[in-house]
């Protein structure tokens, strides 16, 4: 399935799961929101920087952000 519209480059490409940025939201608050840890936000979303640093202009609101990656098996 492809993603919702509009994202950004660089999600994960297994994501399987998306959620929608609102207006004030921070990444912190984001990743709680969606039950996941700042580190996997980050991991799955590169634009927003290496250990969030980009977060603050990277994160926008109505844009789709992965909250959720499979692990493929080897």
């Amino acid at each position: 399935m492809p993603p919702p519209s509009p994202t950004q480059d660089g999600i994960a490409t297994t994501c399987d799961t998306y959620a929608q940025a609102n207006a004030g939201d921070s990444c912190s608050a984001f990743a709680t929101i969606h039950k996941i840890s700042p580190a996997d936000l980050f991991k799955w979303n590169t634009v927003l920087g290496a250990g969030g640093a980009d977060c603050p202009t990277e994160l926008w609101a109505g844009y789709y952000y992965c909250v959720h990656a499979f692990i493929r098996e080897m």
